[in-house]
């Protein structure tokens, strides 16, 4: 991976480490995080489009392993928020609302199952069509637009964000869980665990 790349992304974990580490409400950090890992974004964005002379090689290991790295981390804190929105107040009903969101990686999984085992088997016979910008048919969906990303988007990076995204908020949720003495709900040992701080770029 690009070394400015790796150092970006080593920066934006530090200023993710910094906010969460804020006396601040939970809401508050996740939002303050998002920002942070949306600026980031921007600037891995900006960067990337600077430089005209891509091969494709470097064009999907951007798409397969650089932006997901980073939008992932928007995704991540947006779903949390989200979750704290609709976070009910009795303790019994917690539990349950914690127990149903370590459900959405599974249904995220199963979902896409069959790319993501081709991603997570390193498998490259497929990378053109679904990380080079010219193979992407697809129109920007409402709901994907801020990520800001329309002119710089393949077909299949939001999937690759989802899951790294979709797996990080499984830690988060079990650890809620955790607090109240239960365990997540079990899931298909298949299921892939990328921790937010030790995700390999190539």
């Amino acid at each position: 991976m690009n070394q400015n790349w790796e150092k970006l992304y080593a920066d934006m974990l530090s200023d993710l480490d910094r906010c969460q580490g804020l006396q601040l409400p939970e809401a508050e950090i996740a939002e303050c995080c998002c920002r942070i890992a949306m600026n980031y974004w921007l600037k891995v964005k900006e960067m990337f489009k600077d430089r005209v002379d891509y091969d494709g090689e470097e064009e999907i290991i951007f798409f397969k392993y650089v932006k997901p790295r980073f939008t992932s981390h928007i995704e991540y804190n947006l779903v949390i928020s989200q979750a704290i929105l609709f976070l009910p107040t009795e303790t019994e009903a917690l539990v349950t609302y914690w127990e149903e969101e370590t459900k959405k990686y599974q249904r995220f999984f199963d979902k896409h199952q069959e790319f993501i085992n081709y991603y997570d088997s390193n498998n490259t016979e497929n990378d053109s069509r679904y990380f080079l910008l010219l193979n992407n048919r697809q129109e920007t969906p409402v709901q994907e637009r801020i990520y800001q990303d329309e002119d710089c988007r393949s077909s299949h990076d939001c999937i690759v964000r989802g899951l790294l995204a979709n797996s990080m908020y499984y830690e988060f949720a079990s650890r809620k869980l955790a607090a109240f003495g239960s365990k997540p709900v079990a899931v298909s040992e298949k299921l892939p665990v990328y921790h937010g701080k030790k995700q390999l770029f190539v």
